[in-house]
């Protein structure tokens, strides 16, 4: 069990990014609760990923790969506990549902609108606790992008993510 703030070298290697090493520590920690490796295609002609890591609730994880007719698998991983919290790792539910290409179109439409291949890597305001880290990843040929914001409120980075939510079809009653 890796203490609250201790960072170890599984962290950092679950999780390949353009954060920072704090954030970046944060995130894998998170992937790793959850069974999730780095961010690859696997067969597919592309990849995203969010990561969800909520302050009062288990981490869950939304991964969208999408096959080159367009349309996408989306495996859902969530943890029934938060690992830093619990003394013992998480068990994780997972499942996975088939993406029709137009909601494909729509996710990744979205984060065109938020210019997500240009965004700043990271937003989180210092001292940041009561909230959420929402992390999406893209793995597109050789491009690779990770994005971190803090609890957004509104905008096209959030509703790509929100989308990935509802196609899961996970009733969520918490979304900060």
């Amino acid at each position: 069990m890796v203490a609250r703030g201790e960072c170890t070298r599984l962290d950092q290697d679950a999780f390949h990014s353009l954060l920072d090493e704090p954030l970046a520590c944060a995130a894998g920690s998170g992937l790793r609760a959850l069974g999730e490796k780095p961010l690859t295609p696997d067969g597919f002609q592309s990849a995203y990923r969010f990561l969800w890591l909520r302050a009062f609730a288990p981490p869950m994880a939304f991964r969208l790969n999408i096959a080159a007719d367009g349309s996408g698998a989306l495996t859902v991983k969530i943890a029934d506990a938060q690992p830093v919290i619990e003394k013992y790792p998480p068990r994780v539910r997972q499942h996975m549902v088939v993406v029709e290409k137009a909601d494909v179109d729509s996710f990744i439409a979205s984060l065109e609108r938020a210019d997500f291949w240009t965004l700043k890597p990271s937003d989180v305001p210092p001292g940041a606790r009561d909230g959420s880290y929402w992390v999406v990843e893209a793995q597109v040929g050789p491009r690779y992008r990770s994005v971190l914001r803090w609890s957004p409120k509104a905008g096209a980075f959030r509703d790509a993510a929100l989308l990935l939510i509802k196609l899961s079809g996970e009733q969520v009653s918490d979304v900060y």
